[in-house]
This record gives C-alpha cells, structure tokens and sequence, in this order.
C-alpha cells in the first residue's frame, strides 16, 4: 500500500489546503473529551500527516504524542511543528515501538486507507500490540451506506491562504460493494506568487458499516464502545477497547 500521489508529492500543497479544510481544533477537542475519560496521556497518533492535529494535542491538550506516518514528506512537516516529538515512518500495517501508549488515534480519514479485511486487521493487531491493556483506540470511516447512495459526487472547495489560492475539484465513484470501495479523482489548481500550476491524483478509499467494524474489531481483541458522528455526515468515529 504505497502512500498516494496526495501525501508524497503534493504533501505541502494537502497541508495549504487541509489545514483550512479540516477543523483540527474541533477534532482535537473531540478526541480530548474521549481520551480524558481512561486518563490516557501517551498517544500514538497514526496517519499523523503534516502535525497539524499533534500540535494542539500536545500543545493545548498536553498530550504526549508520537507520530507515525507512512510518508516521508509529512514527516518532515512534521518535525518543523514538534521537532522534539518521535516521529516514526511506517506503514500501519508493520510496523513495531518499544513503548506501550494509552491511546492510539486516527482521524480524518486513515483507516479508511486499508481496503481489505486482511489488511484491517494487520493493523488493528499493531495497533493493539501498540497499546497498554484496556488502552483507547478512536478511528473514524466512512460509512458504507452513505458511499452507496451517493455513488457518484462532484465537490469543489477553494481556500484562500495569505498569497496561496487552492481550488480543489473531486469526484469520487463508487468501485464495489462488497466490500465497499470508491476512487478518488482530486484535481488541485495552486496559484501562488503570481505563478498557477495543476495536479492530479488517485486513490481509493473503504466504507464501512458497524456491523463490519465489530466484527474485525471483534477479531483483532478489541471491543466496541461506542460509535459517535464523524467530522460530516458521510463518517463516524469509532471508539474501543484492547481486550
């Protein structure tokens, strides 16, 4: 599963746009208001990108994070907002840390990233491994059903970041039911100092029903807690356990 076109090469411009795009504040006070409750204070913050959302973790919440990435060019950004925070780079199916964390997080569409069954519970089980008995773990997916009936959706958004213009252009379609999959075409025009330059990637993402999630959770020892509205009405977190 090699780190799309998105989070490689057009790392920095997915950190113009998305920084805009995502409320990282509100995420982070969601995951807060979850991760206060078991006392958890050392995270595992998988897909963790640019940092964004780790910076106000650590920074407003206090939360002692390591990032793990799978791209190299997000971990450089990150390591310009938390250069004293360990960064690993790995893929979330393999990878290994000799610590043990309260929680492991994943947010704004990471796991949605691992199309099979078998792929889920490769990292589900690093995830466990990862994580202190009866440690925290909060993902969010797209849900399955909103993927169907929206088969086919055209989105365009524009961000205005001081001398940057990005317009970003989306079409998603839907691939396969069982189990659920979509490709996703971005096309992004950056206008910065006077100069406008085009990009194009792919990728395909997973949805997911609960019933789907507890069944695989089941599977890897984790149990369902809870599940909570995710950042819009096409997603929803997912809150469990380490058995």
């Amino acid at each position: 599963m090699e780190p799309s076109k998105l989070y490689t090469e057009l790392a920095e411009i997915y950190d113009l746009f998305y920084q805009k795009h995502f409320n990282y504040p509100k995420i982070a006070k969601y995951l807060d208001s979850v991760l206060k409750k078991p006392k958890a204070k050392k995270i595992l913050h998988i897909g963790s990108g640019p940092g964004r959302l780790s910076n106000i973790l650590a920074g407003r919440y206090k939360y002692d994070v390591h990032l793990l990435d799978s791209s190299k060019e997000m971990i450089d950004l990150s390591h310009q907002l938390l250069p004293k925070a360990p960064h690993t780079l790995a893929d979330m199916r393999d990878f290994h840390l000799d610590d043990e964390f309260d929680a492991v997080v994943l947010a704004a569409g990471t796991f949605p990233h691992l199309l099979t069954n078998d792929d889920a519970l490769e990292a589900l089980e690093k995830f466990h491994d990862s994580l202190k008995i009866e440690g925290t773990l909060i993902f969010d997916v797209f849900d399955a059903k909103k993927m169907i009936d929206d088969e086919i959706y055209l989105e365009k958004m524009q961000i205005k970041n001081g001398r940057s213009d990005v317009s970003r252009h989306v079409k998603t379609k839907l691939i396969s039911y069982e189990p659920t999959l979509a490709s996703v075409d971005f096309s992004f025009r950056v206008s910065r100092n006077g100069k406008t330059d085009f990009y194009n990637t792919n990728h395909i993402i997973r949805g997911y029903d609960k019933d789907e999630i507890k069944k695989i959770l089941k599977k890897a020892d984790f149990e369902v807690l809870d599940f909570a509205p995710g950042l819009d009405e096409t997603s929803f977190y997912v809150i469990a356990v380490a058995d």
